[in-house]
């Protein structure tokens, strides 16, 4: 396999976008190179990042092989824009996530037709990309059945169902790579009687925090022993829950908000026990990886990427159907003290490795450039 030249461009870069983004560069046996930006807002990435980018890499003037944007980048806009020096370079899109499926806020500002801008940046970017990816395969089909009703919303739409055709053909799915290897750390907790129960999730709408909490109050309303560690970064929008949930569970909480490293959060998220999942949308599951992989128990609902993570059939018991089910089993759990069992989640959730995965992501560019001649 030939050593490639790759420039990954990266508006975004920050949380997940960062460690995948670091992951790649760290892990691969091709010659990569970030361009990023610092912008913190995701609306003025995917406006401005594309004329950042296109004069800076004017400026550098190097070749590269393939170039690899991520989904908040405009990159259609960035074609029109860029030297001839790359002006026949495969261009790559990683979808994260996209701005057409995405949950967005009642509470966000912008209207539907602005939300609509958004989701065309995502359209053209695919639209002009030689080769897609998306991160789950739920992701790539949630993208592409969304489409019609999408297109249907834009005036003369010209030729919905050709570019539709078009998009699906040069799709496919590359799972991003975790540094699960490195989590070999001792809990920072060791309660044997006790179950902690564990949110290792963004602190957003789309995660369903209530729903979580929720449960929680219930188990504290049977007078049921447990433990909470809730993890994450605490801002200026944070949902009223999370307010209403340090006050109501003060008793219950081990730990609460967010850590500065990221072995501190391996050893807060290792010494829990249960993971229930309450998420109304998740286009991967990196937090529940993290998770399963470091001992706890996931309890998911049967949607979104989670089948394509776990089997149902091989993990029935890792699934519920309803609030009512996971109330049930969460209850279950805590009434007869349960502490997270040697299990095979570890070993399974190993192939997520980027040690694992990398291997796929390098044969892929090459592939790539060898479909492009």
């Amino acid at each position: 396999m030939n050593k490639l030249k790759i420039l990954c461009l990266e508006p975004f870069y920050t949380g997940s976008h960062k460690d995948w983004l670091n992951g790649l560069k760290n892990h691969s046996s091709h010659d990569i190179e970030v361009l990023n930006d610092s912008i913190l807002s995701w609306k003025w990435c995917m406006q401005t990042s594309a004329l950042t980018f296109s004069e800076k890499l004017e400026k550098e003037n190097k070749k590269y092989d393939l170039i690899l944007a991520s989904d908040m980048l405009d990159l259609a806009r960035f074609k029109a824009f860029i030297g001839k020096q790359n002006q026949k370079t495969p261009l790559v899109i990683y979808f994260h996530e996209n701005q057409i499926t995405y949950p967005w806020s009642k509470k966000d500002k912008f209207n539907h037709i602005n939300r609509t801008h958004y989701g065309l940046i995502n359209l053209t970017s695919a639209k002009v990309a030689d080769f897609i990816l998306f991160n789950s395969e739920f992701h790539k089909n949630e993208f592409l059945n969304a489409l019609p009703n999408f297109l249907n919303q834009i005036p003369n739409t010209f030729s919905s169902n050709n570019l539709i055709t078009e998009i699906e053909k040069k799709s496919s799915v590359l799972n991003p790579g975790i540094n699960l290897k490195s989590y070999n750390l001792s809990p920072k907790y060791n309660l044997p009687n006790t179950t902690i129960i564990v949110w290792n999730h963004r602190w957003e709408y789309d995660k369903n925090p209530k729903a979580f909490f929720d449960l929680c109050f219930k188990l504290k309303k049977q007078k049921l022993d447990f433990k909470l560690i809730v993890v994450g970064e605490e801002t200026d929008t944070e949902l009223e829950i999370f307010s209403e949930a340090k006050v109501k569970l003060k008793d219950e909480i081990l730990h609460w908000g967010y850590v500065e490293s990221r072995e501190e959060y391996v050893r807060l998220v290792q010494s829990g026990d249960l993971l229930p999942v309450t998420s109304d949308h998740d286009f991967f599951g990196i937090s529940v990886i993290e998770a399963s992989y470091l001992g706890l128990k996931p309890l998911l609902p049967k949607k979104l990427n989670y089948p394509f993570i776990f089997n149902p059939d091989e993990f029935k018991k890792l699934f519920y159907n309803t609030q009512k089910d996971l109330i049930e089993i969460v209850t279950k759990h805590v009434s007869s003290k349960f502490k997270k069992r040697n299990n095979n989640l570890t070993n399974y959730c190993k192939k997520y490795d980027w040690s694992e995965i990398i291997p796929i992501y390098d044969e892929t560019f090459s592939k790539f450039i060898n479909l492009n001649n």
